[in-house]
């Protein structure tokens, strides 16, 4: 958490201060969100007593004050969190069972009811309270607010979400807006598809026939998701089984691969055809594997010439 001025309060990535979705081994309410104790000063300035409850300090903040989030920031933000919902990326969320809680669940469905409700709320307003924590930190909680616990405590909150809110003086109280964002400073897609291609060399040194007829029966458009950037999620599969159908030689020139990677295959690289971003399958007659130069060259000279000798050699429409 970072004070950047007088009115308004920075964190940089929320699960680190606690706010995280709801691990299947636990059985509370996630959404407690740490704050500097020394700051305690900027919730509500008129900090009137405290109280403790449960061996633990509770501040009593001014009943005048307004703590609220923004309707547009909120809709925009759950938009770019959609496919870590449908793509149900986070694999230790808790399940629910009973009807009742259904909406509490990282899937579609829950990423629809989130959004509607966001959508049709009449009041963006919710009951604050701070909470004296364990090494002189505090975290902010919430009192029976349906919309704090569709944003915070029962949504997925990926940790490259940044909140900031801001202090404004309204009708002699003041008002606290809570603004969500995604992270924008940084690369997710090297990391992404360094993942990728680890997965890739896992699906290599099978059986060559089969990793062929398994690839041969894939082949879609992508899935993707936008943080800084479009990641395509590519099949690990069409891409191993494309450098084992290429046999340690560029498809392009025809050269061995220049070196043996760590596990002792043939480097190669996987290069589509039709880029995955005009609309390209990621499927085995869309994707050549080619040398590194013969890979940049593609990507950078982008030569006629070349890209016919690929496609008469494996594409077909």
């Amino acid at each position: 958490m970072q004070r950047i001025k007088k009115d308004e309060i920075f964190f940089e990535n929320i699960p680190l201060y606690g706010s995280n979705i709801v691990t299947k081994s636990s059985s509370g309410l996630g959404g407690e969100i740490y704050f500097n104790i020394s700051d305690i000063d900027f919730f509500g300035g008129n900090v009137n007593s405290t109280q403790t409850i449960a061996g633990k300090e509770v501040y009593s903040l001014s009943k005048l004050n307004v703590y609220r989030f923004d309707k547009k920031n909120l809709l925009e933000y759950m938009d770019l969190i959609k496919d870590e919902f449908i793509l149900n990326l986070f694999y230790d969320y808790k399940e629910f069972s009973r009807n009742s809680d259904k909406w509490k669940m990282i899937d579609e469905d829950g990423w629809k009811y989130r959004k509607d409700k966001i959508e049709s709320a009449s009041n963006l307003e919710f009951d604050m309270y701070l909470k004296k924590s364990t090494l002189e930190r505090g975290f902010i909680g919430c009192n029976s607010s349906e919309i704090y616990s569709l944003v915070i405590a029962y949504t997925l909150i990926p940790n490259y979400t940044e909140l900031k809110i801001e202090r404004t003086h309204e009708n002699g109280h003041y008002c606290y807006t809570f603004l969500l964002n995604l992270k924008s400073s940084v690369d997710f897609a090297s990391e992404f598809n360094q993942e990728f291609e680890e997965e890739v060399e896992n699906k290599r040194g099978v059986n060559r026939v089969d990793l062929l007829g398994d690839a041969c029966n894939r082949g879609k458009k992508p899935s993707k998701s936008r943080v800084n950037t479009i990641v395509y999620y590519r099949d690990p599969v069409i891409a191993a089984a494309v450098k084992e159908r290429a046999n340690g030689q560029c498809d392009l020139c025809g050269q061995p691969a220049p070196f043996n990677n760590a596990n002792g295959f043939p480097y190669l690289e996987e290069h589509h055809l039709v880029r995955l971003a005009d609309g390209g399958d990621d499927s085995v007659n869309n994707a050549v594997a080619l040398c590194p130069n013969c890979h940049r060259k593609m990507h950078i000279v982008n030569d006629e010439k070349d890209r016919e000798t690929l496609k008469k050699k494996y594409y077909h429409i």
